[in-house]
């Protein structure tokens, strides 16, 4: 992904955090945050598509060299898929997933997107709430979609 915005520095109460494209260098660290966050993990083998699929965008936030968030989404002609996001717990609500998800919404745009859509369980109500703040809407249900518990997921779409 070119992306001529990044890297970028922001200030967050706890120092200067800064956004990059995601390399097979951070694929590994990726994988094991995303194993501490998620009850069904995304696997290492997957992460290593995800970056060399030149179809997606993949960014992560360090912290000197320590991860601290990262995004990955899927751009199908004019539409974007948001896979996965997270923030390590010490890091949430400073802008840090905002300021991703902006760097996605323009890199998006960019390259021609128009929507860009995402599922998140029904429970997670900071998330959901996240996602209203940056105009993601409501589309619909999907029941069942998560095979750990079978919890239905909420489908919201944000139109560029």
């Amino acid at each position: 992904m070119n992306n001529t915005m990044l890297p970028l520095i922001f200030e967050t109460p706890k120092g200067d955090v800064f956004f990059e494209v995601m390399t097979m260098a951070d694929w590994v660290a990726v994988q094991e945050l995303e194993a501490k966050t998620f009850k069904s993990p995304a696997s290492l083998n997957l992460f290593k598509k995800l970056i060399e699929n030149p179809d997606t965008i993949n960014l992560v936030t360090k912290k000197g060299t320590e991860l601290v968030a990262y995004l990955t989404a899927q751009r199908v002609l004019d539409e974007v898929h948001i896979f996965n996001m997270t923030v390590v717990p010490a890091y949430r609500r400073l802008g840090i997933a905002e300021k991703l998800l902006d760097i996605l919404f323009r890199t998006s745009q960019d390259k021609g997107g128009k929507e860009v859509y995402l599922e998140v369980r029904v429970s997670n109500a900071p998330a959901i709430s996240l996602y209203q703040k940056v105009g993601f809407t409501r589309l619909g249900i999907r029941k069942g979609y998560y095979h750990d518990n079978n919890e239905d997921a909420m489908v919201m779409v944000k139109y560029l």
